[in-house]
Order: C-alpha cells, then sequence, then structure tokens
C-alpha cells in the first residue's frame, strides 16, 4: 500500500482527482466550484511537491501564488464586485508582480539590458496570460476546459523541462479540473456565470512555465502558444450544443495551441540529445 501511495502517477494524478472529486460533491452548484481544482493542487502539494518559508524556492513561490490565486477567485465569486475594471487591473498588476517575484534569483543575474529586457518580457508574457484569461470568463464549462487543458498542458512541458514540481502540480490540476469538467459534460452545465474559475489554472501555468524554463531546462518560447488556449476555446465554443458537445469541440480545438507548445518543447529536447 505504501509503494503505490508513492507511485508518482498516485500521487500527481489519481489522489488529487479523488479528493477534487470529494469537493465536487460539495460544491457543484455553487460559486465555490473553484475550490475543486483547488483541492487537488493542495493533495499533491502535500504528498509529492511540499511547501517552505526557508528557503523561499521559486517552486514554494509558485504554490503560495497558485494558493493566492485560488483564494481570489473565490472570493470574487462570492463577492462579485461591481468594479470589474479596477478588479480586473489590481489582477492583472498582481500577476505580473508574482511573475517577477518567482523569476527575480535569475533576473538578478542579469545586469544592463539584459535585466530589463527579460523582467519586460516576463511581465509582457504575464499580462499575455492574464488577459487570454478573460476568454474563458461568464460560462464554467468554458472555464474548466481551459484550466484543464492549462494544468495538463503546463504539467507536460514541465515534465520535459527537467522540472519534476511543475509537472506534478500541472498534472494535479488538469485531472482536478478535469473531474469537474466531465461531472458538467454528464450532467449539464452550471446555471452559474462563473468568471474566475480558470484563475488558479492560468497563475499556475505562468509561473510553473517560468520555473521549468528559468530553473529547468524548457526553451522560453515554449510557453508562447499558452496564452492562445483560452481565446482559441472560446471560439470554438457553442453554448447553444449539449455541454458534452461543447466541452468535446471546444477542447479539441484549443488542444492545438496546447500540442504546439508541447511540440517545440519535445524539438527542443531530442536537438539537444542530437547535439
Amino acid at each position: 500500500m505504501q509503494d503505490l501511495l508513492l507511485n508518482p502517477a498516485v500521487q500527481s494524478g489519481i489522489l488529487p482527482a479523488l479528493a477534487a472529486l470529494l469537493v465536487l460533491a460539495l460544491t457543484a452548484r455553487t460559486r465555490a466550484l473553484v475550490l475543486v481544482p483547488m483541492a487537488g493542487f493542495l493533495t499533491v502539494v502535500l504528498l509529492a511537491v511540499g511547501f517552505s518559508l526557508e528557503p523561499m524556492t521559486a517552486r514554494s513561490k509558485v504554490v503560495a501564488c497558485v494558493f493566492v490565486a485560488g483564494g481570489l477567485a473565490l472570493a470574487l465569486e462570492l463577492l462579485r464586485p461591481a468594479a470589474t475594471r479596477t478588479v480586473r487591473t489590481v489582477l492583472a498588476a498582481l500577476t505580473a508582480a508574482a511573475a517577477l517575484w518567482v523569476a527575480i534569483r535569475v533576473l538578478q543575474q542579469k545586469d544592463g539590458s539584459a535585466l530589463w529586457l527579460q523582467a519586460a518580457a516576463v511581465m509582457v508574457f504575464a499580462l499575455l496570460m492574464f488577459e487570454s484569461s478573460r476568454a474563458a470568463a461568464g460560462d464554467s464549462l468554458r472555464g474548466l476546459v481551459v484550466g484543464n487543458l492549462l494544468g495538463f498542458t503546463t504539467g507536460a512541458l514541465g515534465l520535459l523541462g527537467a522540472s519534476s514540481s511543475a509537472a506534478f502540480m500541472g498534472i494535479a490540476l488538469g485531472a482536478a479540473y478535469g473531474v469537474a469538467l466531465l461531472a458538467q459534460m454528464w450532467r449539464g452545465r452550471s446555471a452559474l456565470a462563473l468568471d474566475h474559475l480558470s484563475l488558479p489554472a492560468t497563475v499556475f501555468a505562468l509561473l510553473g512555465g517560468l520555473m521549468a524554463c528559468l530553473a529547468g531546462e524548457l526553451p522560453w518560447y515554449a510557453l508562447l502558444p499558452l496564452p492562445l488556449i483560452a481565446p482559441v476555446a472560446r471560439f470554438a465554443s457553442r453554448p447553444d450544443t449539449p455541454p458534452w458537445r461543447d466541452a468535446l469541440v471546444s477542447g479539441f480545438a484549443a488542444l492545438v495551441p496546447a500540442l504546439v507548445a508541447v511540440g517545440l518543447a519535445y524539438s527542443s529536447l531530442g536537438a539537444s540529445v542530437g547535439g
């Protein structure tokens, strides 16, 4: 039994999915649905990834930021603030600040124009990821599709980029979102227009991807297709069709940029091995 619990597939996929299923039973028809992916994420952090304040590594920063994103998403869904433009501005600023926080140790090794160019690139990518997440707002089914793909794609990028913690966390998030997605495909989409359901996955894709680039072996250009996942899912979405068909159509369409990202990472890995 202990060997089974130590199995990476169990720790990153099966147990997070079971934890998500338990929370889904309590929150499926409420605005607290955002707790479902966070249950899966918490499970993998406790079992496989870990968290420490001393030293505050890039991994711990990613974990902390994803939990903050989940807390903010829950608060915003429950409170439904009227000043949406102000909220978006604050969230965008926090997202960019989180990206710089994760990248700070690598940036400190630069100087002159290289420092400012890399810092600007990190901030621009962070803002692109945040803006793209707005395409998942307003439809819980689409938010789950986007969260599922962002989680699994970043997990695959972490695996290819020699970042095991990014791989574990991404697979867990993808599995947790997937549990809720399958439930809505079967029982019908939620009538609640959730705007921030994909926020934890977006923050993780941004920060986990940066961690795999800066501390691992993932090429930076493999991250470029990630901001396309949510807009492509929205473009392909057909809310007037049955939820299972809408999820499949939008999911397969958004799978294209996800596969491009993984293909770029894999080709880079093959080139480095061949060299």
